[in-house]
């Protein structure tokens, strides 16, 4: 447990809107597999998220994305334009009005600061993205900078809520968060093909061994010096000029006179 949480991948543990996003992908690419319309598959795949979310306990963050996942695909079936700040908008307003006191709760914070980091880090840099496409390094850039994105935008909430920062948090999400992802799937299907003998054994066999690796992946970015430095206690002060340093360069490309607004 420590570990993980100095190598930044606590998020990985819990039950958290990454895992609604695989889980619908999963079955959105089985039942087009098994020739069901695209909006029947859509439905369906909305329909196993809800059970999972409602299993989970109706989490802030697996309810934060499951919402964001019935307003994009509602806009995907009506032909409208979606976009992901105004979708984690939408998602938040709706849990505030049935519950105001979640503003208040670790999970909600987290959840949507590390979703609108990416939203506006991307967001912004869309023109960057596209030019490095050309040079096929685009896929490399958005797995380094997706976890840089989230990582910027909760920092302040890591050094409130655990008194620590992970300096090695970047490097070490773009190795284990692709094996979480493609664990809960994986772990679908053996489950699935469990009564199977010889299948199930072989699947199993697979999800421990790419367990083995995720846990000593972590171990060995944990152990890495000054991967994590701990911050007993910050003032206001410097508690806003981490928000506003944050802020800026999340937003930076939207500023027209960076050098005044420095």
């Amino acid at each position: 447990k420590e570990a993980f949480s100095i190598s930044g991948t606590t998020h990985i543990l819990v039950a958290s809107g990454g895992n609604v996003a695989v889980l619908m992908a999963f079955c959105l690419f089985i039942f087009r597999f098994l020739r069901l319309s695209f909006k029947l598959a859509l439905f369906a795949g909305i329909f196993i998220s809800a059970f999972y979310v409602f299993v989970c306990g109706l989490d802030p963050p697996l309810t934060r994305v499951f919402i964001m996942a019935v307003a994009g695909s509602l806009a995907l079936i009506v032909e409208r334009k979606k976009d992901p700040f105004q979708l984690l908008i939408i998602a938040s307003l709706f849990i505030l009005i049935i519950k105001p006191y979640y503003l208040l709760n670790a999970g909600f914070q987290m959840s949507f600061a590390a979703v609108y980091g990416l939203a506006i880090g991307f967001g912004v840099r869309k023109n960057f993205f596209i030019r490095k496409n050309q040079f096929g390094i685009s896929a490399i850039l958005k797995i380094f900078f997706a976890s840089f994105f989230a990582q910027a935008a909760l920092a302040i909430l890591l050094i409130i809520y655990f008194n620590r920062i992970s300096l090695i948090g970047v490097v070490a999400n773009i190795f284990v968060v692709p094996l979480a992802s493609l664990l809960l799937p994986l772990g679908l299907v053996s489950a699935f093909f469990s009564y199977l003998p010889y299948a199930g054994t072989f699947l199993f066999y697979i999800c421990s061994v790419l367990i083995q690796l995720m846990i000593k992946s972590v171990l060995f970015f944990s152990s890495l010096p000054f991967a994590s430095i701990e911050i007993p206690y910050m003032t206001f002060i410097s508690i806003f000029t981490i928000i506003f340093i944050v802020f800026i360069f999340l937003h930076w490309p939207l500023l027209e006179r960076k050098k005044i607004a420095l």
